[in-house]
């Protein structure tokens, strides 16, 4: 069932509902161009796009937060009856959440703290709203669209932010990634 929202700025939408909202957006946008079909089939959520989304949610909504939907893994010996017990004893006690391995959690964690210790990150990430959904019809087209901003500061003036995460981030590599990922339309 598709969720319903009117046109407008929302503050609590979580990521689930978000993706039911019918309406277009970037990532819709994005398999369309690259074939018409692929629009209409819900993307899969990749290692990457796992990773980013963990990242998302401890940076600019907090540990609690990121708690409640991700879980990382026991460091375990699968093949021996112990590990067994104690991943199954883990699986039961984090149902329903996404699981990340104990080095994407410390690589989760080592981006978290790389932000904040950032001088301008941590400013402008000290004051204002995270994950915030706005729904508006496409004049020009008609189509109802959404989007999903990362951050948006207080006081901003019209800034906001998207965070990213990349492999690279020297100013080449990086350039590169806004060209092949469409993070200027994105915008």
């Amino acid at each position: 069932m598709n969720d319903c929202y009117p046109k407008g700025l929302y503050e609590d939408i979580p990521f689930e509902k978000y993706k039911k909202i019918d309406a277009v957006n970037n990532s819709r946008l994005t398999r369309l161009d690259k074939c018409p079909a692929a629009a209409l089939v819900e993307q899969e959520d990749t290692p990457s796009l796992l990773l980013g989304r963990a990242v998302h949610t401890l940076v600019l909504e907090g540990a609690e937060a990121f708690q409640k939907e991700f879980a990382v893994a026991p460091e375990c010996d699968k093949r021996t009856k112990a590990g067994k017990d104690l991943f199954a004893s883990f699986q039961v006690e984090n149902l329903g959440k996404l699981v990340l391995s104990i080095d994407e959690g410390e690589q989760v964690e080592a981006i978290r703290n790389a932000v904040f210790t950032h001088p301008f990150a941590k400013k402008i990430l000290s004051t204002g709203k995270a994950e915030q959904t706005i729904i508006w019809d496409d004049e020009e087209s008609g189509l109802k669209c959404k989007s999903r901003i990362d951050w948006m500061p207080a006081g901003s003036n019209g800034v906001l932010v998207d965070l990213k995460t990349t492999r690279d981030a020297s100013l080449e590599k990086f350039t590169r990634s806004c060209i092949d990922y469409g993070y200027a339309k994105q915008a």
